[in-house]
Order: structure tokens, then C-alpha cells, then sequence
């Protein structure tokens, strides 16, 4: 099978009424987008997601071989969009919960030719978990309670007789309300059918053991999974036997980690989980499913008595506290205007509420015990106020540090000739005139300003000193160093800025701007840990589909992490070689590594052509039983390619199994 890219430009308006607005994400024939539609002044918004398939020429070429006619071709395709109708309808009577992501609508065209796919499904819009989390780590608290809504959506999978079977990360969406969702659901299987579907698409480092092994399995192996995600999170983003940050991670890494976790190994607890919920998480991955929970209900329950525990001990207003700022960082780009201050209006309204109050009591106390009271308001208004200065200060500090503000000009003191005294009660006389000052007082006004680093008003004294018929030559070499100053920390802030956002990218462009600017930004060491976190986040690409089997993808992103090292080199007068030689020895062994495997997988797919097209001859002659054998050769050597990457899909892969199978089932049948 062909997989084709961007189609959904010829179905607009979707479903006649939604528009996409921008593409979030894609991958092996798969687009996510935000569409929206707007309706009586009200705007709506969704998630699309876009599969299309196309049946290529090859493909064809396999079906003849095996006898399929061309009439029979569109139904003999038509399976591979199986598991995608299945995912639909489960989508559909899972629809309501609040922990499992909402269908709303779908649609599913067949190509012109008659010989491919177009599919959509249309999805509440909600960040995957992935996106939500960047810039930020969850607690303890925020991991147990997604743990609690994700067992929520498996009970409902449980009641429907359904095994989700790729669970990870970026298969768990936040909403706006703060409520973790489950979605991604081509992989489910509905246990009270049986049989066996790929799991070709299925991600190894979070797949359980036995599932991993394609043995016996039941419901705990989506327990498993969710309880890896967990690992994770509470892992400083590692999964188990990976090296900790600030250690890259290495096809050889991964490799082992896989192989320990299906060995049985005992998994170390997690960094960041304490021994009360690493226990809970530790229990969920157990290599033996007969120790995991035996139901997401009891993997619920220890979770929430875990969030209760922890909740009384810390106190809940500070666990809500700290999910709103959670929330609010990740979907906001500002809070909602005169928060704050209606905020800052309920408090004072409050202590004044309680001060009166004390004033009140104590009117109708005792002789006795109203002195003890009188002191004790006396005392509380005191503090009231104290808060209330604070609060204002504390408040004015905060706007001041979130909205930027016109650089502050400093005055220069006057001498005392320049003011005018006031004039005594009996006095007539005149106030003396204010004196000009001159195009030199100026100048020299201006240098001051370039000393404490006031440009603007550095500028505007060197202009004015212009006008009065100081030396312009002098006065314009002032104004160039001024603007130039100007220019340089502007690109600085913009530079910094991006670097702190994380955005590394735009930080690198930004630094290369100032470093022309200014060359002695040639040398900071934000511009060279920028190179650094982009070629990291390209291995980390890279090592994603490595796990995923995309190891043509795999190979580039690692030769873009090396190339971005070279570039580094390149533009940067200094950087830290011994940095520099680690990672890029790191990113030179995975790329070595890839091709080897890569090279490994093409010899195996040879032999296995070659065996098939052997096997065929042997059937068209009558030869069944040897045909029979070259035929069980071809699989073998296709699943050579499986022990190399779990996850490979390349190459018609999927295609050339079934195509396999299907002639060996013809030679069992003339045998």
C-alpha cells in the first residue's frame, strides 16, 4: 500500500460547513488538522483527522500473482480500511464519556480510480498530552489523577468487552476543563469477536510483555501500558533503563531497555514517583500479569486513595491551585482580564467583613473580656492594613514585570541657579527666566544618558544638540552608537526570549542576527546550547521512529541532528568541544546503526522476493509441495525483519505478508 499526503484540500468545506484552519501533525499517511465552522455569530471547533490510501502499482502487480482478478480487486483491497472502520464504530458507541475522547462525525470516499481511500473523522479539539506537558513537569498529584481518568475510560472499555492496546502518551488528550482523555482507538480489539489484528502500528515501549511476544493477553496489558506513561512522566521524561537527562538516548539504549522490560527485568522506581505511588506504578508494570492489577477499578482505587491521602496532608486548595495554573500555563496565552483585581476587591471586602465582626463582639462581651477583644481587632486591623500595602506592592511589582513598559528616563538634577525660588507671602518679586542650555550641555547630557544606558534619550540630546550648532560630525557618530546599541538589545531580548520559550529554532536565527550585530554574542552560551537542544530534539525524533519502524525517517532525522553540530561549529567563535565530541560521536553511532539495519532488512526482503517468485513457479508447474516450502521461507524472512524493528511498515511490508500467506494457503489447498 501507498500512503499518500495532503488530501483533504478537494473536501472543503468539511461535511459543508467546517473549514480547516491549519495542520497540527502528520505522519505515515495520516493528517491531523483544527478545523472550525462559524454559526450565528458563534465559533466552533474540532479536530479532523485525515487517512488516504492509495493502491499502488506494485500492489497490484502481488494480487495477480496470487490469481486475483481485476473485477475482484476493490473487495480485496477494501480490507486494508478495516481497522479504521473499526475504530469509527468504536469511537461512536464510546461517545458521552467524559475520559474517552468524543466522535462527532466521519466520512469515508472512495478514490476516482476506484482503488484507494479517503478517510476522515471529525473529533472534539484537545491537546494531546505530549504538547500539554512541554515547558513543564507534572507532580506526583496531576500524574495520579491522570491515572485516574484514564482507568475510568478502561472501565468503560471493559464494560463495552474492548482491549485498547496502544496506550502512550500521545494516545491521551487534556481537555479545557482539565480532564485527561482517552483516544486513538485503530489498535482496540473487541475481545468478544477473537481473532488477531496487526499490531504493526503498536509502539514497543509501552507495549506489555505478552503482547510484545504476540502470546495470550488480556485487559492488564492496557494497565501495563498506562502505568509505563506514568513511569515516564515520573521519570523526567525516561522510560525504564533509559540513561537519565542529561544523557542522550541511543538505538543501542532503547534496544536494551526493550529487551530488559520483556526479560522480566525489575523495574528501577521512578525518579520522581516516592515509594507510596512508584509502589502503585511498579504493581501496574509487572512483567507477570497475574501480580498487575486484575481490573482498572482496582488500579483506580489505590490511585485514589493515594490522591486523598496526599491531598489531606498537603492540603486540597493548594493541589486545585496548582491543576488551574497547570492548566491555564498550557491553554492561555494571558489570564482573563481584571482577575486580579476582583480577586484583590474579594480579600479586602473580606478582612473588613471580619474586622467588623470582631468590633461587634466585642461591644457586647464583658468588661473583662472586651479589653482582651478591643486588643485583639486593634491587632487585626493593624495586620489588615499591613496586608493590604503589601498586596498593593506586591501587585504593582506583578503588572510591572508582565506588561513591558517605556524605558524609564532618569532626570538630571538641576543646579540651583536653573529653579526658581517661591516667593515669600509678602514678596513682589519675579521669579528669575530658566536658562537654555547650550548645544555642549547637550552633548554632554547625552553622553551621560549612553553611560547608564538610556539610548533613546541619549539620541534626543544629541539631536537637540544639533539644532544649537554643536560639532554634527560628533553628534551624529553618538546617535549611530545609540541606535546601534538600540538594535543590538532588541535582537538580544528576542533572542533570549525564544531561547527561554524553548523555541530553539527561532533562538538559533535571532542569536545569528545579534552575533552580526555584535560579534562578541559570537560567544554565548545560550546561542551554542540552542544548537545543542536541536540536534537533541532531532535524535529524539529520531529514535521515535526508530520505534515505530520509519527507519528511512529514522536515518535522516539523525543526519539532521549531525548536520545541525556542523552548522554550530561553523558559525560559533567558541563552544564546548568536549559537549560537542560526546553528542556528536552519539548521533554518528545511530546513524552507523541505522544503516546496518536498514541494509539488513533490504537483504531479507530480497531473499524473501526471491523465494515467493520461486514458490509461485513451483504452483504455476503443479509443484505444490516445493512451492509450499519457498513459500514458508518468504515468511520466514519477513519475520527476520520484525526481530530486527518490532515496528517496520515500510515497503509494502504489510502487504507482501498478506500476499505471502495467501500463497500459502493456495499450496495447502493442492497438496
Amino acid at each position: 500500500m501507498k500512503e499518500t499526503g495532503k488530501a483533504i484540500e478537494k473536501y472543503q468545506p468539511l461535511w459543508g460547513s467546517w473549514k480547516v484552519e491549519k495542520l497540527i501533525s502528520q505522519g505515515r499517511g495520516i493528517e491531523i488538522y483544527r478545523a472550525s465552522k462559524e454559526e450565528w455569530g458563534k465559533k466552533y471547533v474540532s479536530t479532523v483527522k485525515l487517512m488516504s490510501f492509495s493502491v499502488g502499482t506494485n500492489d497490484i502487480k502481488e494480487a495477480q500473482v496470487i490469481g486475483i482478478g481485476k473485477a475482484e480487486m476493490p473487495e480485496y483491497f477494501k480490507s486494508l480500511v478495516n481497522n479504521i472502520q473499526n475504530e469509527i464504530e468504536l469511537m461512536y458507541r464510546l461517545r458521552g464519556n467524559s475520559n474517552i475522547v468524543t466522535y462527532e462525525d466521519h466520512g469515508i470516499y472512495e478514490k476516482k480510480n476506484g482503488l484507494g481511500w479517503d478517510v476522515l473523522i471529525r473529533m472534539e479539539f484537545l491537546k494531546p498530552l505530549p504538547d500539554f506537558i512541554v515547558g513543564q513537569n507534572l507532580t506526583r498529584l496531576e500524574v495520579a489523577r491522570l491515572g485516574i481518568d484514564i482507568c475510568k475510560a478502561l472501565e468503560v472499555c471493559g464494560r463495552e468487552g474492548i482491549i485498547h492496546r496502544d496506550i502512550r502518551d500521545s494516545s491521551i488528550f487534556v481537555s479545557p476543563k482539565g480532564e485527561y482523555k482517552l483516544g486513538s482507538f485503530g489498535m482496540a480489539k473487541e475481545l468478544l469477536k477473537g481473532g488477531r489484528t496487526p499490531l504493526t502500528s503498536s509502539n514497543p515501549l509501552y507495549m506489555a510483555p505478552e503482547l510484545y511476544k504476540e502470546q495470550g493477553y488480556d485487559s492488564t496489558i492496557d494497565t501495563y501500558s498506562l502505568g509505563i506513561v506514568m513511569y515516564k512522566l515520573l521519570n523526567r521524561g525516561r522510560l525504564p533503563f533509559l540513561p537519565m537527562i542529561p544523557d542522550a538516548i541511543t538505538i543501542e539504549d532503547t534496544e536494551r531497555s526493550i529487551a530488559l522490560r520483556m526479560a522480566g527485568e525489575k523495574l528501577p522506581m521512578p525518579e520522581d514517583a516516592g515509594e507510596g505511588l512508584g509502589s502503585i506504578i511498579l504493581k501496574a508494570c509487572s512483567f507477570d500479569k497475574r501480580d498487575r492489577y486484575k481490573t482498572p477499578l482496582e488500579f483506580r482505587k489505590k490511585l485514589e486513595r493515594f490522591l486523598k491521602a496526599e491531598e489531606k496532608s498537603s492540603g486540597s486548595d493548594s493541589v486545585k491551585t496548582r491543576e488551574m495554573f497547570i492548566y491555564t500555563a498550557a491553554n492561555s496565552e494571558t489570564a482573563p482580564a481584571g482577575t486580579a483585581q476582583e480577586q484583590k476587591t474579594l480579600e479586602e471586602e473580606s478582612a473588613i467583613k471580619s474586622v467588623r465582626a470582631a468590633m461587634t463582639e466585642a461591644a457586647a462581651a464583658s468588661v473583662g473580656d472586651r479589653e482582651k477583644l478591643v486588643i485583639a481587632v486593634s491587632l487585626c486591623a493593624v495586620l489588615m492594613i499591613l496586608a493590604f500595602l503589601l498586596g498593593y506592592s506586591m501587585n504593582f511589582e506583578t503588572q510591572d514585570s508582565k506588561e513591558p513598559v517605556a524605558e524609564k528616563i532618569e532626570e538630571e538634577p538641576q543646579e540651583a541657579a536653573d529653579v526658581a525660588p517661591l516667593p515669600a507671602a509678602a514678596s513682589t518679586t519675579a521669579p528669575e527666566p530658566e536658562q537654555e542650555k547650550s548645544g555642549e550641555e547637550y552633548y554632554q547630557e547625552g553622553l551621560k544618558h549612553m553611560n547608564s544606558n538610556r539610548n533613546e534619550s541619549a539620541i534626543a540630546s544629541f539631536q537637540q544638540a544639533k539644532k544649537l550648532g554643536y560639532d554634527s560630525k560628533k553628534a551624529d557618530t553618538q546617535i549611530s552608537i545609540a541606535r546601534k546599541r538600540m538594535e543590538v538589545q532588541s535582537l538580544r531580548k528576542k533572542a533570549m526570549g525564544y531561547y527561554e520559550q524553548q523555541d530553539y529554532v527561532k533562538a538559533v536565527e535571532a542569536f545569528e542576527a545579534l552575533a552580526r550585530a555584535d560579534a562578541s554574542y559570537g560567544r554565548s552560551s545560550q546561542y551554542a546550547d540552542a544548537y545543542f537542544k536541536i540536534a537533541e530534539k532531532h535524535n529524539e525524533v529520531g529514535m521515535r521512529y526508530f520505534s515505530e519502524g520509519k527507519l528511512e525517517d529514522s536515518s535522516k532525522e539523525f543526519d539532521k541532528a549531525l548536520s545541525v553540530l556542523e552548522k554550530m561549529k561553523e558559525n560559533l567563535q567558541e563552544y564546548d568541544s568536549v559537549r560537542y565530541n560526546k553528542w556528536h560521536n552519539i548521533y554518528k553511532e545511530n546513524k552507523k546503526r541505522m544503516h546496518e539495519k536498514i541494509n539488513k532488512i533490504d537483504e531479507y526482503m530480497k531473499l524473501a522476493d526471491e523465494c515467493n517468485r520461486t514458490g509461485v513457479q513451483y504452483f504455476n508447474n503443479g509443484s505444490y509441495k516445493e512451492a509450499k516450502l519457498e513459500f514458508e521461507r518468504a515468511l520466514k524472512h519477513l519475520a527476520e525483519v520484525r526481530l530486527i524493528a518490532p515496528q517496520y511498515a515500510s515497503n509494502g511490508y504489510e502487504g507482501l505478508i498478506k500476499i505471502y500467506k495467501e500463497n500459502l494457503r493456495r499450496a495447502n489447498i493442492n497438496i
